[in-house]
């Protein structure tokens, strides 16, 4: 019996409980993640013999579950998907599981047995960097990166704010800033936008840290994210004035140098098969892809 909830921030306790314990690796399982796009995700939750269970609803016609979370090499994992597997048949779903990484995928697609095949999905797969990389930019492969910090250095005149409760409105001036240069494609945006605005709405309630860049005295740029575990940190949000040359490379070398410094990798996220983001993440020169796959019936499609 699969009984589902909605996810809301009541659940944060007992998500985070999992998520500590056992240290999935993909961006998108924080609970500052899952709770800031649970909209958009239509996100609900449940909890299987020992695992926790999230479904999104997002395309109500063909819902998917997100890799389970919990001891992958105990024999219960078998059992909990049994479960989820008849939720799905009951249901008349197609069964389909979304975001499982490469290191656990034969983990999953062996408790599910014959019937299953993995598909890869490049364009969720994470960027993850060395932090000394990103903080340092040594060597010559970051020396364009370089040039543009000294650049934005040289020209301008900066202040580097951490976001507290006090000064978090600054962000939705920011955003309101970046979207009205982005004109049409502001429909495109709004689950971003929600999520976000979620994120600022509950900062006190979260786990997310975020600062902002005034250049020449006007806020330019935020940024948002978080220790995912005791090696990697998380950068969930980034929106800059593109028109200031630097401040890109800028926030993103100084937000990571005072804040994760005692990191070994930081993960970007996705490209989300957006060409520019894809040239951008790639010009950082990841230390590794976080490889994802979906998990489906044989002879289905998603």
């Amino acid at each position: 019996m699969l009984n589902l909830k909605w996810l809301e921030l009541e659940d944060k306790e007992l998500i985070d409980g999992y998520l500590k314990k056992y240290k999935p690796q993909i961006s998108e399982l924080t609970f500052t993640n899952l709770f800031a796009w649970r909209r958009h995700y239509k996100l609900k939750y449940a909890e299987i013999e020992g695992y926790l269970c999230l479904m999104s609803f997002e395309n109500e016609e063909k819902p998917y579950i997100f890799p389970l979370i919990g001891d992958l090499e105990n024999s219960k994992l078998q059992d909990a998907l049994k479960t989820v597997v008849a939720y799905f048949k009951e249901n008349n779903y197609e069964f389909l599981i979304k975001k499982v990484c490469e290191e656990d995928l034969t983990a999953f697609l062996n408790a599910l047995g014959l019937g299953y095949v993995a598909q890869y999905d490049r364009d969720n797969s994470d960027y993850v960097y060395m932090a000394e990389n990103l903080i340092t930019l040594k060597g010559n492969k970051y020396h364009k990166k370089r040039n543009h910090v000294n650049k934005f250095l040289s020209t301008y005149e900066y202040e580097y704010v951490d976001i507290n409760s006090e000064n978090k409105s600054i962000c939705y001036d920011i955003l309101n800033k970046w979207l009205y240069k982005k004109e049409g494609d502001i429909e495109r945006y709004k689950d971003e936008i929600i999520a976000i605005e979620d994120m600022l709405d509950y900062y006190e309630k979260l786990d997310w840290i975020g600062a902002i860049i005034k250049v020449n005295g006007e806020p330019q740029a935020f940024t948002f994210g978080e220790k995912q575990n005791n090696e990697t940190a998380v950068i969930h949000i980034e929106k800059i004035n593109q028109k200031i040359d630097g401040l890109g490379e800028f926030i993103n070398q100084k937000f990571c140098e005072e804040n994760f410094k005692d990191m070994v990798y930081i993960n970007r996220e996705q490209d989300l098969g957006i060409y520019g983001l894809r040239k951008a993440k790639k010009s950082y020169f990841p230390y590794k892809l976080i490889n994802k796959y979906n998990i489906l019936e044989e002879n289905k499609q998603i």
